[in-house]
């Protein structure tokens, strides 16, 4: 077509035409005050929202191919090319236009593992990041939490910008790690003084337990506690008593607080004791401890059981003590009438008797159970009294002593002292003469269930000695102590001079 041929527009259509492109134009004026008005809300809201936004640009492009650690070495090349003034702020900025234009690796803290942990899950998970906690360094040296929010912009296969929010959480951080330490030490503390705590909520039914509780119950800790798993774990023998005390309780108007002890057994078979200290608050709420008392049920049940056998053998000893008190008294009397005539002697032979008597009660008080005696120690100790009494006989005498360890009762231990010192007393006295030496053996040895005593010297011996004729005190005595301890004797005196005591062994085998 020539220009000839160009149509020419008359004038009604020009008309129209610029009344179009008038239209248009008004259009756009009006899309483009709408797009500002946009803009200026969106920047309003930047501004004015308590979480701090951000936007950082990438100096290249990342591929998105690319391996995830390239990557993340990659982001640091970054620019924050927008943010509004809490993020500014929280970076220690006055305001937004101060800190735009910072460089990324100017403004975390690239050395913490955990953030580039969280900036591979943010690759991982196709540049999206929700949530996310990190701990960060900022330029005047704190340490803050920031809860991270992130969106990153592909183009092409290439990440190129990411968006995102954040907002300082570290006082709620802070508050919540006072919290699980606080718990924690409480737990530890619940843990040393085997104490649990709990919390029912009548109205619902709601039962909480601290782990402590759950110990002590021996139950385990993802097992939901209830008001019928107590009643379960509820020794039977205690169980209808508790019942009705929690019945009676909670038909109270304002129950006063509980304290109760009784027996649960659990899950395992052990049978243990616990103390529960418990109250209702104002609203309806009851709270409560549990402590595991078994040990110190058992100590208070040894101790009162450790009195209970003190008394009663304390009081056995005065029964012990009168016992001899009186026997004292009998040989006091026999010896009244004895026809010695030195009194020296006469005194001499009373106080060897009434110390082998003594001696019985030393023995009682220095042992463990009050009420057995070791056979060798007793008569040891008291041979070796009887030498030093008798130190000038003793030198010229060689001492043959054989004990065995023969546990005596009381009674026993003080008939056989006495037995042991008539003899003693008597060989040292009447078979050596003044300036003879000899031998003296003295033996007691176990024969199953009977005991056998023998007493022997090397001395003058005494010809045709027959017991029951003689008529001196020590031989009546020692007639008078082997018939209470229910034995027999045998005396021999052809050479020297022997006595042979065979009676029932009444201690411990």
């Amino acid at each position: 077509m020539g220009i000839k041929d160009f149509p020419v527009e008359s004038p009604a259509t020009l008309e129209a035409a610029h009344a179009e492109i008038a239209e248009l134009r008004s259009r756009l004026e009006q899309f483009e005050r709408v797009e500002q008005e946009r803009a200026e809300r969106y920047r309003s809201f930047i501004a004015q929202t308590t979480d701090a936004v951000w936007c950082f640009e990438y100096d290249e492009p990342i591929p998105t191919t690319l391996p995830i650690e390239e990557q993340v070495q990659m982001m640091v090349n970054a620019t924050l090319v927008e943010c509004n003034d809490v993020c500014a702020k929280a970076y220690g900025y006055e305001n937004a236009s101060q800190a735009e234009g910072t460089r990324f690796e100017d403004l975390v803290t690239l050395e913490e593992e955990s953030f580039l942990e969280g900036l591979r899950d943010y690759v991982r998970n196709d540049y999206r990041g929700k949530e996310v906690v990190n701990v960060q360094e900022l330029p005047d040296g704190s340490r803050r939490y920031l809860r991270n929010n992130a969106q990153g912009i592909v183009e092409e296969g290439r990440l190129v910008r990411v968006w995102g929010t954040f907002r300082d959480v570290t006082d709620t951080v802070l508050a919540e790690q006072t919290v699980r330490r606080t718990a924690q030490q409480l737990a530890d503390a619940q843990s040393v003084a085997s104490v649990g705590s709990w919390i029912w909520e009548p109205a619902t039914g709601e039962v909480e337990w601290s782990v402590e509780l759950h110990n002590i119950f021996g139950v385990d800790r993802e097992r939901p506690p209830t008001v019928e798993l107590f009643d379960s774990l509820v020794h039977p023998e205690d169980l209808e008593r508790i019942q009705e005390i929690r019945r009676a309780h909670m038909e109270h108007e304002a129950p006063p607080p509980l304290f109760l002890q009784h027996r649960i057994i659990r899950p395992d078979g052990q049978v243990r004791v616990i103390s529960t200290r418990s109250r209702q608050l104002d609203s309806g709420t009851m709270i409560g401890t549990v402590q595991d008392v078994t040990s110190g049920v058992a100590e208070l049940n040894h101790v009162k059981s450790s009195l209970e056998e003190k008394e009663t053998l304390l009081r056995e000893i005065h029964h012990r003590i009168k016992n001899n008190m009186e026997l004292v008294s009998s040989l006091l009397y026999l010896q009244s009438r004895s026809t010695e005539k030195n009194p020296q002697a006469v005194l001499q032979d009373a106080r060897d008797r009434i110390l082998a008597i003594a001696q019985v009660h030393a023995f009682l008080y220095r042992s463990e159970g009050l009420s057995h005696i070791c056979a060798r120690k007793h008569l040891g100790e008291l041979i070796d009294s009887l030498r030093n009494t008798h130190r000038e006989a003793a030198e010229r005498i060689a001492f043959e002593v054989e004990i065995d360890e023969i546990q005596l009762d009381a009674s026993q231990a003080v008939l056989l002292g006495l037995l042991v010192n008539e003899l003693t007393n008597n060989a040292l006295k009447h078979g050596f003469p003044r300036g003879v030496s000899g031998s003296l053996s003295i033996s007691c040895r176990r024969q199953g269930n009977r005991a056998h005593l023998t007493v022997r010297d090397s001395g003058a011996g005494c010809p045709g000695f027959v017991l029951r004729e003689c008529d001196s005190i020590g031989m009546r005595l020692v007639s008078a102590l082997v018939a209470q301890l229910g034995g027999r004797i045998d005396i021999a005196s052809e050479v020297g001079f022997r006595v042979e005591v065979d009676f029932p062994h009444w201690g411990e085998p």
